[in-house]
């Protein structure tokens, strides 16, 4: 609720609480979308180097967990903190690990959210298509057998 009023501060202490007691409980995907958050939070607050730690956090249970959506979603972020810190070099690699993902699961609607949201960087998202992909993502989306959302 917190974070929905654009109260970041009261957000985290209530995520905090909230990521002590994933962590008594074990719940590690809960911790994990917690630490997402919290970056999240930290982002939108300017705290870079405190949203990179959460988002490392995150994306390393969410690895450990097999929550595919949920890394490419914290890679995601991890490259927009590295583009916040005009580390391109870094921010790139994490947006193709992203995308590689979504292509992955088929997750459209993400991609869209993804593409949207990095119109704004110095390179078109399509600079940043897997490696290993041999069809353009644009005729991917297309793919008429692919699952609608």
């Amino acid at each position: 609720i917190y974070r929905a009023l654009k109260r970041p501060r009261d957000a985290i202490v209530y995520y905090r609480q909230a990521l002590n007691l994933q962590r008594e409980l074990g719940d590690r995907r809960s911790e994990a979308i917690t630490l997402n958050n919290l970056g999240e939070l930290n982002l939108q607050d300017g705290l870079l180097e405190a949203a990179l730690t959460h988002f490392q956090r995150a994306v390393a249970i969410r690895r450990e967990v097999g929550d595919r959506r949920g890394e490419a979603i914290t890679l995601d972020n991890l490259g927009q903190i590295y583009f916040a810190l005009n580390q391109l070099s870094d921010a790139l690699p994490h947006a193709q690990q992203a995308l590689s993902i979504i292509q992955e699961i088929d997750d459209r609607e993400f991609y869209d959210v993804l593409a949207r949201d990095r119109s704004t960087w110095p390179v078109a998202v399509d600079t940043v298509r897997p490696a290993t992909s041999c069809e353009p993502f644009d005729a991917w989306r297309a793919h008429e057998d692919r699952t609608e959302y």
